[in-house]
């Protein structure tokens, strides 16, 4: 979670590995990074801050998508602003069933934001933008 003001703290600064910022892109990194080295593969991204970047780079290798079925350990991302703004959200996908999708991820919501769980109803999603599957 956020500790002493929006987007700060030691948490914060381990998944941006030292720096500061919005930061569930670097949760994000963070956990597919500690589970790339767990099975000792390459991240299929580069690390980042950055939702709109992750979401960019799995555009270009061809693993994202719109339409179909996510599964647990999917990328779920989120325009922010703008459909066309840079500005993005991103959780990982845990669970899914009967139009339900449930995710895990940081930085949403109001000060102190923490690492928590999220459940979603995907047609109702109106800013949602693609997922993105991670081989």
């Amino acid at each position: 979670r956020e500790i002493g003001e929006n987007n700060a703290g030691e948490f914060v600064e381990k998944y941006h590995r030292g720096g500061t910022g919005a930061w569930c892109a670097a949760f994000t990194s963070w956990c597919v990074q500690q589970a790339c080295d767990e099975l000792g593969v390459d991240m299929p991204f580069k690390y980042t801050g950055g939702a709109r970047n992750i979401l960019r780079q799995l555009e270009a290798a061809g693993m994202s998508f719109d339409d179909g079925e996510p599964q647990p350990g999917d990328l779920m991302f989120w325009w922010r602003e703008a459909p066309d703004s840079w500005k993005g959200h991103v959780e990982i996908v845990t669970h899914v069933a009967d139009g339900m999708v449930w995710t895990i991820g940081g930085n949403r919501g109001k000060f102190p934001a923490p690492v928590r769980r999220f459940s979603y109803v995907l047609e109702r999603e109106q800013k949602f933008l693609s997922f993105g599957r991670l081989d």
